[in-house]
Parts: C-alpha cells; sequence; structure tokens
C-alpha cells in the first residue's frame, strides 16, 4: 500500500557542492549492496535476480545491448553481464533460440553492455573494464540533455565510438535505481528518447513508498551496515576513523535512502509520464512487478518494449496450443527490401553498374526513361547510355540487333546476383511534366503502358517504376489511378503471353510533403501498386529561407524551425489511406545539402549559385568529429563548420541504423536510396549499415528475377547475353 504522495525532494548525492568522495562512496556501496551475497542468508544477489527478471520478461534478451547511462560505480551490471552470457551458452538456451527460430546468438557474439554517467567513477569501474563484454565511458554523459543521447557516437576509453557494440543489435537502455533521480520532465523526455531511439527500457529500483520499503531503508542505511561499508572501503586510509567515530558519509546515505523512497514512482505514475505526452506510447507494451530478494527487500520493476514484438511473442506461445503447430516468429515480418536508384548520367562520373553493390540491394531502379509529351510513348532520355555505350568487354561486330549500355551491364549483374531486380524508372523531377498530358488521355495512358512494358521485354526489366512529381493538379490523381491500372494490364498480359505468368512489379515514387500526398488518391492507387518508394528526403534544400533538416524522421520538438517536415507524418498519413506498412519503403539520402553563410541550424543562409551546386555526395563527407551532430529527438543528424559557416544536412551511420531500427519497428517495407552512386565502399557505407541493422542480406527479399525474355526485340537479351 502507498503511504503519501511522491515528493521531488532534493538528494544529498545530486548537489553540486556535494564532494567527490562522499558520492564515490554512495555509489560504490550501491554496488556492493546489489551484488553482495551472504551464505545461508542471501542465496541470490539483488542483481541476479535482476537479471532473472531480464531473462523472463524482456523477449530475446540476447540480441539486446544493454546501455546504462546513469551507472554510478557499476551497479548490478558486472553480476547481470555474467548471468545473460552465461545463460545464454547454456545448451538448453541454444536448443530453445533453435525450436524458437529466434536470432543465433553465437552469430552475435556475447551480450555486451556500455556504462557511462554525468560523473564517471573512473575508480569504480577499474573492475569492470577487466570484463571484457563491458564498455566504460570515460567522458561525462548527460541522459537529461536535449535530443536525447546517441550512444553510437559515444567513445570508449580506447577512443573508438561504441557504434561496433550495437551492429546488428538492438539497445535496450537501463536505469538501475537512477530513475527516481528526475524531475517529471526530464523522466518524461528521457523515456520520450528511449523510445524513439532504442527498442527497450527497464527501470529497476529498490525502493517504493511503502511499508516494506520503509523497514528496508531502516536496515540498509540506519544500522551497521554502512558502518562496516566504510571500514571495508577505506580501511587503509586513517579517514576511516572519522567515517566510523563521526559517520559522516553513512549519515548521507540514510538521508538519501529516505529521499529516494519519498521520489520514486509508482507504475502507474511511470505511466502518466509516458503518455503525457508520447506519440509512440500506443505503439509499446509495458509491464511490471516485483521481486523478493530477501524480505522486506524487494526489487521492482518496470519494462518497456514495442507492441509488435509482444504480439509475436503472444502468438508464438498460443499457436502450438490451439492448432498444435510450432511457429517461427520471424516468418510473420515480411522480407524487406532494398532499393537504389541508378541514375544514367552517373556514368559519365566513372561509376559503371558493376561498382552497385548487388549483393546489398534487392532492386535497382534505372532513372529515368522519358515520355513524349504528345502521344505517350515512352523511350530512353539518354539512349546512348542506356543501349549503345560499348564497354571494355562489348563486342560490338557481333552480328545481329544487339544491346550495349548501362543496361546490358544491369542484366550481367542480376543474371550473376539472381535476387536482384532491376526496375526501370518513368519520370523524375526533370521530366515529369511530360506525363501530365499522356495521363489525361485513354490513348496516351495505353502509349505509355504498350511503350514501357515493350522496352520492359525487349530489355530484360523485371518491373516498372512512375516517378511523377506530382500528379495532384485537377484530374491528375485520378489520371494517375488510370495510368497505373494501364499499366498493371499490359505488365500482367505481357507475363501470361511470355513470362508464363510471371508477376513483374509496379512501384511509385510517392511525396512525403502533406501538401502533396494529401490532394493525390493513395487509396485507389495502391491496389495497383506492389509498393511505393517514399521520398522522405529533400525536405529543405536552396530553394528553403532557413537551413533545416532535410531528411528528419520526427518532427524537431526544441527546435521546430528545424523541421519544415518529418517522415513519421508521411508514413502514418499513408496508413490512414490504406495502405499497408510492409508496401513503404522508406527513402534516405546519399548525399547532403548544404547551406552558405548561415549562423547555424534553424538561421537564415544564403545560397548563390544553381541548386544542384549545393548537393554534396555522402562520399565526399565526414561521418564523424566535433563538427558532426547526431540529433536523437528528430532522429537527424547535420555538420555545421562555424569558421565557414557552412552547414551540411544528410544522414551519418548512426542516423542510418536509427532509421534502420524504426522500419523494423513500424513493420515498413523496406528502405531505398537516391543515389547509388553517392555512398561510400567502406565500412561507413549507409546501404551496408541498413542491411546490417535491417537483419543481413538473409533477411531481404531474396525472389529470383527474370532472364528469359523471348519476345525481345535484341538478340543478345533474347540469348541471356550468353
Amino acid at each position: 500500500m502507498i503511504l503519501c504522495p511522491r515528493f521531488q525532494l532534493f538528494e544529498i548525492e545530486d548537489q553540486s557542492w556535494c564532494p567527490r568522495w562522499l558520492i564515490l562512496f554512495i555509489q560504490t556501496y550501491l554496488t556492493t549492496l546489489w551484488n553482495r551475497r551472504i551464505p545461508r542468508v542471501l542465496r541470490r544477489s539483488a542483481a541476479e535476480v535482476a537479471a532473472a527478471v531480464i531473462i523472463d520478461n524482456l523477449p530475446d534478451f540476447s540480441t539486446y545491448t544493454f546501455v546504462d547511462l546513469c551507472a554510478g560505480a557499476g551497479g548490478p551490471i558486472p553480476t547481470i553481464e555474467k548471468v545473460l552470457n552465461e545463460e545464454c551458452s547454456t545448451n538448453s538456451y541454444i536448443d530453445r533460440q533453435s525450436e524458437e527460430g529466434l536470432r543465433d546468438q553465437n552469430h552475435l557474439g556475447p551480450i555486451k553492455f556500455i556504462l557511462a554517467d554525468l560523473i564517471p567513477c573512473q575508480k569504480g569501474w577499474e573492475k569492470l573494464a577487466l570484463q571484457e563484454n563491458i564498455i566504460c565511458v570515460p567522458k561525462e554523459v548527460d541522459v537529461t540533455q536535449r535530443g536525447g543521447v546517441d550512444v553510437t557516437t559515444l567513445e570508449g576509453v580506447d577512443g573508438i565510438t561504441l557504434a561496433g557494440a550495437l551492429d546488428n543489435r538492438r539497445e535496450c537502455r537501463m536505469f538501475n535505481i537512477s530513475f527516481h533521480h528526475f524531475d517529471d520532465d526530464s523522466a518524461r523526455n528521457v523515456l520520450a528518447n528511449a523510445m524513439e531511439s532504442t527498442q527497450a527500457f527497464i527501470i529497476f529500483e529498490f525502493l517504493q513508498r511503502d511499508l516494506t520499503t520503509l523497514w528496508f531503508c531502516c536496515v540498509t542505511t540506519v544500522s551497521i551496515l554502512p558502518l562496516l561499508h566504510t571500514l571495508l572501503v577505506y580501511w587503509g586510509s586513517p579517514v576511516h576513523l572519522l567515517f566510523t567515530l563521526i559517520p559522516i558519509a553513512p549519515a548521507a546515505l540514510a538521508i538519501d535512502g529516505f529521499m529516494s523512497m519519498l521520489r520514486t514512482r509508482t507504475p502507474e505514475e511511470i505511466d502518466r509520464l509516458i503518455k503525457q505526452p508520447n506519440p509512440l506510447s500506443g505503439k509499446w507494451h509495458f509491464q511490471h512487478g516485483s521481486a523478493r530478494i530477501l524480505w522486506p527487500w524487494h526489487l521492482h520493476w518496470y519494462i518497456g518494449f514495442p507492441l509488435i514484438i509482444h504480439i509475436l511473442q503472444l502468438i508464438h506461445a498460443f499457436l502450438p496450443v490451439v492448432f498444435g503447430l510450432h511457429w517461427d516468429p520471424s516468418r510473420s515480418i515480411s522480407p524487406k527490401r532494398v532499393v537504389g536508384y541508378y541514375a544514367d548520367w552517373t556514368v559519365y562520373k566513372g561509376f559503371a553498374p558493376a561498382l552497385l553493390d548487388a549483393e546489398s540491394f534487392t532492386h535497382i531502379n534505372y532513372a529515368f526513361a522519358d515520355v513524349n509529351p504528345f502521344n505517350g510513348t515512352v523511350n530512353f532520355f539518354d539512349r546512348y547510355a542506356a543501349i549503345q555505350k560499348a564497354f571494355p568487354d562489348d563486342d560490338e561486330s557481333r552480328a545481329g540487333n544487339n544491346a550495349y549500355g548501362c543496361v546490358k551491364q544491369l542484366f550481367l549483374l542480376k543474371k550473376k546476383y539472381r535476387h536482384l531486380k532491376i526496375m526501370l524508372s518513368i519520370g523524375g523531377w526533370t521530366l515529369s511534366g511530360n506525363i501530365t498530358h499522356p495521363a489525361s488521355t485513354d490513348q496516351g495512358r495505353k502509349e505509355f503502358a504498350a511503350s514501357a512494358v515493350k522496352i520492359l521485354q525487349d530489355l530484360g526489366f523485371d518491373g516498372i517504376d512512375v516517378d511523377w512529381e506530382y500528379p495532384i493538379e485537377g484530374t491528375q490523381p485520378n489520371d494517375m489511378v488510370q495510368l497505373l491500372a494501364e499499366i498493371r494490364s499490359a505488365l500482367d498480359a505481357n507475363s501470361k503471353a511470355h513470362a508464363a505468368g510471371k508477376h513483374f512489379e509496379l512501384t511509385v515514387a510517392s511525396p512525403a510533403g502533406p501538401e502533396k500526398y494529401t490532394k493525390m488518391n493513395l487509396r485507389e492507387m495502391d491496389q495497383y501498386v506492389d509498393w511505393w518508394n517514399l521520398m522522405t528526403y529533400d525536405y529543405s534544400g536552396s530553394w528553403d529561407e532557413l537551413a533545416r533538416h532535410q531528411a528528419n524522421l520526427y518532427r524537431s520538438t526544441c527546435k521546430p524551425q528545424t523541421t519544415a517536415y518529418d517522415t513519421a507524418s508521411a508514413v502514418k498519413y499513408y496508413e490512414s489511406q490504406g495502405v499497408s506498412p510492409s508496401k513503404i519503403v522508406l527513402g534516405m539520402p546519399l548525399y547532403a545539402r548544404r547551406f552558405n553563410n548561415t549562423s547555424g541550424l534553424g538561421r537564415v543562409f544564403k545560397n548563390d549559385g544553381p541548386p544542384d551546386a549545393f548537393v554534396v555526395p555522402y562520399k565526399d563527407l565526414p561521418v564523424r568529429g566535433g563538427n558532426v551532430h547526431n540529433l536523437q529527438q528528430p532522429v537527424a543528424s547535420y555538420l555545421y563548420d562555424p569558421a565557414t559557416k557552412s552547414l551540411l544536412s544528410y544522414d551519418t551511420p548512426s542516423i542510418a541504423r536509427k532509421k534502420a531500427r524504426y522500419i523494423l519497428q513500424e513493420g515498413l517495407g523496406g528502405a531505398m536510396f537516391w543515389e547509388a552512386s553517392g555512398d561510400r565502399t567502406d565500412e561507413d557505407s549507409l546501404v551496408r549499415i541498413v542491411v546490417d541493422a535491417l537483419g543481413g542480406s538473409s533477411k531481404l527479399d531474396r525472389k529470383e528475377n527474370t532472364l528469359d525474355y523471348p519476345a525481345s526485340s535484341y538478340l543478345n537479351v533474347r540469348e541471356q547475353f550468353n
């Protein structure tokens, strides 16, 4: 029974005037309390009880990296690390993982733990550093800072960033008897950041505002235990006499213990913090409880993780009972697509199709084909680059009507990588105006569809991508629906005649701005579309008034002027129009938008020159350093150089990982990149980072492409370029 309301009273340890030695005393005492066993009295330490709570209540716990940003002197982490990794190595756990179709723990390696604090406890962490799976951050980290904390940008003792500790893993934030220190505003922000940027959080508290806690406080603070601790900790120093005879440190510990009891929150109070206001609260599952350590000592816990994980867990539990079946929950998550646009003009810059990362992509969209604005005939904008340019291994003396150029190179690529599908993308920003008139007439739509499908059959494409920017005026929304219907019909007819009924895919490059997507007939379009390539970038650029984020996931709550648009709102709107999340492929830029002569993010700027002059390929940008900023609340990053007064908005590896986790969390269909030549080829490749975060290439769409095009007008296409 709760004895009194919650009071946000001060604790001595939190005060700026509190000496470091006293903070160290309190933190080491609490760490001892967490990890100490007492033979025949305390069979399991509090930390072992906490580990059992994690094992029993956090689904698939072995796939997480656990992060404690209020670590004190280490708390329960050394014991929890040993217990969880020992559990993962037992035969029973390995067998259960295999039976349930969950991820291979041996593939992921041991579970890692990251410790940080506002006042790093270097002395208390000396022994922890000996455990190879515990990483300590020596610099100050404030978990309450605006925008949250991006763990991947933190550095360990060796100066190496911690991104590797999260590769292929989810992140779980831990608050080990620390959450009560936050006032309501800070606590609300800390939880919101945990829900936006991680996949789980856990709150552990020893105390609650009840009678058993009151008794526990008396036993652990107003007793001989703190006095014994002073003797053990300070035995080698004469000051221990001062601590024992005049018990300054134990007195401070006793005061803070009772203050902590009054500051702890009930589960219902935490619920209210989460839902006031937090748009993600409805998509998360929360559970709580308490576990007895030794009467009157209880461990109170509160755990949150995405609702989809909880639903899959329930389904997995009940299916065998109801149907006598065993079900692999990973099959409920559709394979992800990774789509890359290959721009024909990049071949003149030395980026040949053979340089594409074919193992990472599932689809390559060849951009762009043009449309005759009068009759609707589709043809290549750059015919030379597409089918005439000779590459080193081409034999142009070969007899017959043959295709060369980028199209041949892409065919050879998909012949080698049978999971790779090549799509013909029609339109684009520059050429979209040519679609308007043909799409408005029956004859124009028929010619558009027939000529596009003929190119598909002639040159070995696996589908068509329509990039009309944008059908939002007058009859254009309905024209787009009818155009898609005509293309779908033509694709199916071609498949029946020449491909034994194989499904050729039809996609749309679609806008992420509400002034556009709210005017489109998304619900009617969706029946013809296999998926939507959502262009969630170019939210800001040289045309804008302020230097803003160009591809942020959420609206900024602390600096709203820096986010004119946001991705999450676009995704939510598409879903409200009946579009399945699994059909939404999230766009990511492989370039930066540059803003010159500006004093910073959200400020005015002045760019002199054409818009293209202020686009910088990602491969030419730094991904870390003092001028690179990763913001966790809007999930966006930028570089600002105060010396040159230049700002660049782009996705860093840290932000790309967060977006991949968002794709998984929301059950989206995958990721799309504009455009492929902009990526790096080293370990900071955004495409490979996203693929790894999605679970690796084995989790992607591996449906085979088509190689047989018997009705092609090109001899070498019919012969599959043999």
